[in-house]
């Protein structure tokens, strides 16, 4: 009898004390028993439900992997860690260009020049339809997270027929696009290069004009903005290039640019300022998707380009080439 009473009592207790805590640190009181066993069942399939098997990665494999590939993004490649200027091997792009022409940009592959090198280096080659003769070539190169380029002429072909740029020194990589970590509002940067763009005759068989060009860029992220293009609707970060310099033209006395071997007098026949700016729109996975190119002093409207279709090779696509 003695052992009975002291087991109630300790049952007493016990339920005086669950009641206690269940008063304490539930939300019977505000919404009632009902209420809070219903919230408690729901909360239990929930942890059932995310408890990872035992045989899944663990968290910090799992960090690795989503930064390697960028989160979600395991159907598409990354190129410099960069989802907004996936710049691999078989990705292409076509843009309307005011004025009703059609650009095509792609990247063919690997940069091979029959030398080993420390670093992967690619062609983005872009051409305006309506121009089959000619292809206008930018080589780029991963730096760490970095997209390094030796010029700027894919966002600027219209501009660029008939045209072989090259830095003024051997594999200089004087300019950038920011990687994704860096695309926050009011980022800037500022680059200094030097380059020698070669203009063809008609036939694209001899040189016509040689400019040499002193160019600073200055780049600035201007936000997030939602834009819709022939290829869809896309949430977009906005960039603004800002382009400044000075072009020296120079030709040889034949009037013809100076060759290789500096046949000819060459003298300067002209030097001109350049003051543009290139507004950029990247979205994630997919790239450029509009550009707007304005010559300040004109008064000419900004040249648009938007796309109107991509194919971006998938992980597999990639990783098999």
């Amino acid at each position: 009898m003695q052992v009975k009473s002291i087991t109630n009592l300790f049952l007493l207790l016990f339920a005086a004390g669950a009641l206690w805590l269940l008063f304490k640190y539930t939300n019977v009181p505000s919404v009632g028993i009902k209420e809070s066993f219903n919230e408690g069942i729901q909360n239990v399939k929930r942890i059932i439900q995310d408890h990872p098997p035992e045989d899944q990665m663990s968290e910090v494999e799992k960090g690795k992997l989503s930064k390697k590939l960028g989160g979600a993004r395991d159907v598409t490649p990354l190129y410099c860690q960069s989802a907004y200027f996936p710049f691999t091997p078989g990705a292409n792009w076509s843009y309307q260009v005011t004025g009703g022409d059609v650009i095509k940009i792609g990247v063919p592959g690997l940069y091979q020049n029959g030398t080993e090198q420390k670093e992967e280096k690619y062609f983005l080659d872009g051409r305006l339809v309506s121009r089959e003769g000619w292809t206008n070539r930018t080589i780029t190169v991963c730096q760490g997270n970095k997209i390094r380029l030796t010029d700027f002429n894919f966002l600027l072909i219209f501009e660029r027929d008939r045209t072989v740029t090259t830095p003024c020194s051997e594999n200089q990589y004087g300019f950038s696009l920011p990687a994704d970590d860096y695309l926050v509002r009011d980022n800037a940067w500022s680059e200094k290069g030097c380059l020698i763009h070669t203009i063809l005759n008609q036939d694209y068989q001899g040189k016509e004009t040689e400019i040499k060009e002193d160019l600073e860029v200055k780049g600035r992220v201007l936000g997030r903005e939602n834009i819709t293009v022939p290829a869809g609707n896309f949430d977009s970060v906005k960039i603004e290039l800002s382009f400044s310099g000075r072009q020296e033209l120079r030709q040889n006395s034949a009037g013809q640019a100076p060759n290789q071997n500096g046949a000819g007098q060459e003298f300067s026949v002209g030097i001109k300022r350049m003051d543009s700016v290139v507004d950029i729109w990247a979205a994630p996975g997919v790239g450029i998707v509009k550009t707007a190119y304005t010559e300040k002093e004109s008064g000419k409207p900004p040249v648009l380009q938007e796309l109107t279709g991509f194919q971006i090779p998938t992980e597999k696509e990639y990783k098999s080439k």
